[in-house]
């Protein structure tokens, strides 16, 4: 039997589909049990349905899917990827004052503040 503490790390990967057989069966035993771990869940389904709609949304600059294989190609040719045109190197992609990506970046920063503040209001029981 596992613990809301260990629940609480695989929950996520529950809900990605990403665990195996043995330990979805160990912590659906839990949850069975947990109303606290299943509300954590329930919100962890509410914010990938959240997120996969919002970032649906996104547009993503033409050629990028072409530039990605590009670069992976070359990675596993045993080369280095090509440089961004125009990038200043040490620096983040769009930090150079682009600003078409900021709502994105804005939208990630609080979805990540809703779902700690969330996780720190239901950490409170541990059975």
């Amino acid at each position: 039997m596992i613990h809301c503490e260990e629940a609480s790390v695989l929950i996520t990967a529950l809900v990605d589909g990403e665990l195996d057989l043995d330990r979805m069966v160990h912590i659906q035993e839990h949850l069975d049990k947990c109303e606290d771990c299943q509300a954590r869940k329930a919100m962890e389904e509410r914010l990938k349905a959240f997120l996969h709609e919002r970032l649906a949304q996104v547009e993503t600059p033409a050629g990028l899917r072409e530039r990605i294989r590009g670069a992976l190609a070359e990675i596993e040719a045993g080369g280095t990827p090509p440089e961004t045109p125009g990038a200043t190197p040490g620096l983040a992609p769009g930090a150079e004052g682009g600003g078409g990506r900021w709502p994105f970046t804005l939208l990630l920063a609080i979805a990540a503040g809703v779902l700690a503040l969330i996780l720190f209001l239901l950490g409170g029981h541990r059975p």
